[in-house]
């Protein structure tokens, strides 16, 4: 009985902001009618995970999984034909402005959580850039920018790195999430710690012309029933907080030697920017920024066991396929090959589809940035 009233409830409250959002829309309040569309769809995912859940548990039994969109690598090229690919590796900083816990998932400034927008910045808007346009970038932070780094042929998706044909024109592309993409948890609503990219549209571009863009299958994530969204296969494949993915990031990046170390030498950094503003401004809203970064940072220390330190030591891992349309110009490339195209349905040709293997972690909660590396498999044709 509370079950039923409380799914009539939440769908009244979908219905109500759905006639106020058409009315602020109408009245021409495009900001005001944005906020509460983001409401109402919370509302509405609401009363489908309440649903949900009352039946099938959190997370739900996979075996109530709906795979209508799924992504899920599993059995890929484990058995039978094993196609040859092209490895490409990638790593860089990416940049996140999001509200965090317990702020909602929608909040524009900060304000209980551990993420803010400071002075003239911009509102936090929860998009994922991989390169710098669009981004807002902090001081004496490291620079926004994911990036080909190894590129090559293999014979076979099976065989060892050590085995491929160096492609030189792809090293150095760059690498970007289209669609302004964000992380779908909405403060745990519809996915526990680690959510689900959406949209996940990758594109890998060259400064002389070579691309090659492919997205996920389906509709958005949100628009999925909670059972399609937990058989989308674009969950993390695990989540976690340990010195070993600290240690590992910290060996990639390769220009830092210890949280620590970084964090002093930002806050050193700023108090010397501090200290060059002139008596009669310190009340200035840039001087302000400045003091608030430093308290930030301050906060981000192994004594305090803040989320801000914890930040540093995480890592999500995620595993899934590309699998719906794609796009691929490779002129004169060399040694000459081409994209496997599908046969069929793509989604269930599994010799053409794209597998995409990428940590992020290293989350800088000053900088609002974090690190991700990873691997893209292309199925290929030589020739």
């Amino acid at each position: 009985m509370f079950g039923e009233l409380a799914r009539l409830r939440f769908a009244d409250l979908e219905k109500q902001a759905s006639q106020l959002t058409e009315q602020l829309k109408n009245a021409g309040l495009s900001g005001a009618s944005n906020q509460l569309d983001f409401i109402k769809t919370t509302l509405r995912l609401f009363k489908q995970e309440f649903v949900s859940r009352c039946e099938y548990g959190w997370p739900p039994n996979p075996a109530a999984w709906d795979d209508s969109y799924s992504e899920s690598p599993k059995g890929l090229w484990t058995r039978g034909e094993a196609p040859p690919v092209l490895e490409l590796e990638f790593q860089g900083w990416f940049q996140c402005r999001l509200a965090t816990d317990t702020d909602g998932a929608g909040v524009r400034r900060g304000c209980t959580g551990n993420s803010f927008a400071i002075g003239d910045e911009p509102d936090l808007d929860r998009i994922i850039r991989f390169q710098p346009t669009g981004a807002t970038e902090r001081s004496h932070c490291q620079p926004v920018g994911v990036k080909v780094i190894a590129a090559r042929l293999l014979k076979s998706a099976l065989d060892a790195p050590t085995e491929g044909v160096p492609v030189p024109r792809l090293v150095g592309a760059g690498v970007k999430l289209l669609g302004a993409p964000k992380f779908e948890g909405r403060n745990h609503l519809v996915s526990e710690d680690g959510e689900p990219i959406d949209p996940f549209d990758l594109l890998i571009e060259t400064d002389d012309g070579l691309r090659l863009r492919r997205r996920v299958r389906g509709i958005p994530v949100n628009d999925m029933t909670p059972l399609q969204r937990r058989g989308s296969g674009r969950f993390p494949a695990g989540a976690k907080v340990s010195l070993n993915a600290m240690r590992a990031n910290i060996a990639r990046i390769g220009n830092i030697n210890s949280p620590q170390s970084m964090v002093q030498e930002r806050i050193v950094r700023l108090q010397e920017d501090y200290a060059k503003i002139p008596a009669e401004n310190r009340l200035s809203r840039d001087a302000e920024a400045i003091q608030f970064r430093i308290r930030i940072l301050k906060e981000a220390n192994w004594s305090s066991r803040s989320i801000r330190w914890t930040r540093f030591f995480f890592d999500c891992e995620y595993l899934h396929t590309l699998s719906d349309q794609m796009e691929a110009k490779l002129d004169k490339v060399e040694p000459p090959f081409r994209v496997r195209e599908p046969k069929g349905v793509p989604a269930t040709d599994s010799n053409s589809k794209w597998l995409i293997h990428y940590h992020l972690g290293f989350f800088d909660s000053d900088a609002l940035a974090g690190y991700i590396h990873g691997t893209l498999h292309i199925p290929v044709e030589h020739g």
